[in-house]
């Protein structure tokens, strides 16, 4: 379905719900439609470069617009956490807030930097150990030197791993979901549980202790981000 009901969509849309009756479904890609803002939205909506579909459209046919590097030109492809987005001279990168998904102006010294979340390890057919990250990114490796849910500091000029950033105790951590989403805070605590129940994080914020699931925090530095988080 190319539409969806305005009605429908998620919270942090800056899109009016009562105006119009449809509003454009992001196409498949890396993100999860749930998780994402389809381009064309982002553009109108969220950075008011563009004031309808059309204009949009327009815009992209020029091949000024690239997310994470790469020039896009549907209107309909979704952005998704942490993903950088330029557009001429002016650089985005998709985040978390207490509502859900944003776009916040970055610096040029940031834009080539992409923190990418370890959700999956595996062995491919040559055993060779490929890292599965959050934006459905797959990277192949030398050294099993990572873990899942560590976060690697990515190039997106070279394509490679440029540092890691360990899950452990004390790490400063981005809650991306849940009812806490868009704090900031350390990670205290956690708890491993081996069977159906999720794995949780005792996160320490700036005036309170809180548990959530470990599936909605992102490792974003040690001692200090390494990204701007606002």
């Amino acid at each position: 379905m190319v539409y969806t009901k305005r009605l429908l969509i998620p919270d942090y849309y800056k899109s009016e719900k009562k105006i119009h009756k449809f509003i454009v479904t992001g196409s498949c890609g890396p993100h999860k439609k749930s998780k994402a803002i389809p381009l064309a939205v982002a553009m109108r909506d969220f950075l008011n470069i563009a004031e309808n579909i059309s204009e949009v459209k327009t815009i992209l046919s020029k091949k000024n617009v690239k997310i994470d590097n790469i020039v896009r030109t549907d209107h309909r492809f979704p952005l998704g956490f942490m993903d950088v987005i330029s557009i001429n001279d002016s650089l985005y990168r998709v985040l978390v807030d207490k509502k859900g998904l944003c776009i916040k102006p970055i610096e040029k010294s940031q834009s080539n930097l992409k923190l990418l979340k370890i959700v999956k390890k595996s062995y491919n057919r040559n055993k060779k150990l490929q890292l599965g990250f959050h934006d459905g990114r797959t990277l192949i490796v030398d050294k099993d030197v990572y873990k899942t849910g560590d976060v690697v500091v990515f190039d997106l000029t070279s394509k490679k791993i440029k540092d890691v950033i360990q899950f452990k105790r004390e790490s400063i951590v981005l809650i991306t979901d849940g009812k806490n989403k868009g704090k900031i805070g350390k990670l205290q605590d956690y708890t491993i549980v081996r069977g159906s129940q999720p794995n949780k994080v005792v996160i320490r914020l700036e005036n309170d202790t809180i548990e959530t699931l470990k599936d909605y925090v992102f490792i974003v530095g040690q001692e200090n981000p390494v990204i701007k988080l606002e």
